[in-house]
């Protein structure tokens, strides 16, 4: 687990983040930068997913690292969490302080916090067993798909949602053993992606 937290550099800054905007902000306009933060955690999935695709799997540079983590995924292979962190703050909050600095903070926090939620998410797809029927069980399902039959689908961790929206939602199956199961029979099991 200790993998996981000393990963989520993103969740100090969103709260930094969002003390500032507690401070800065009125009453009446942190209605609307609650409004911005969950636009930014919308944004934060397409962001997620548009990384995936087109830059992991398609950018030379990047394919080499993220095809080591297709080849042993239970050992963590991206960028530092500096980086992930710095590149949201310079994407979202870069552009938009000046201008609008309530959507600036609000979008930031928001990715930030997709972020965080993205990086939760991943590793519970390769180091947990959610209970089945769960929002967790069918991410892992969709993710182990996308690892172990189908690479070119299923690229969004967080949400199929736009795996849906631009054709790369896979449904599949295929058999797999759990390595967190007792082992025997009873640990085998199907992978699969439900349905919509």
């Amino acid at each position: 687990m200790w993998q996981l937290f000393r990963r989520l550099l993103s969740v100090p800054v969103a709260l930094g983040f969002s003390v500032h905007a507690f401070v800065r902000f009125s009453w009446s306009d942190l209605a609307g930068w609650a409004l911005y933060v969950l636009a930014g955690m919308g944004l934060w999935t397409l962001f997620e997913y548009a990384m995936h695709r087109w830059l992991y799997h398609r950018i030379v540079f990047f394919k080499r690292y993220h095809d080591a983590h297709h080849v042993t995924p239970d050992v963590y292979i991206g960028a530092p969490p500096i980086i992930g962190t710095g590149l949201i703050v310079l994407v979202t909050m870069a552009p938009l302080a000046v201008a609008a600095p309530l959507a600036a903070s609000g979008v930031t926090v928001g990715m930030l916090g997709g972020y965080a939620a993205y990086m939760i998410i991943h590793h519970i797809c390769h180091f947990s067993t959610p209970a089945r029927g769960t929002y967790l069980y069918r991410a892992r399902l969709r993710h182990a798909v996308h690892h172990y039959s189908h690479d070119e689908h299923n690229f969004g961790v967080s949400t199929a949602f736009w795996d849906r929206v631009f054709g790369t939602h896979r449904a599949g199956q295929r058999r797999f053993i759990d390595r967190h199961a007792p082992s025997g029979p009873s640990s085998q099991g199907t992978v699969s992606s439900p349905q919509p």
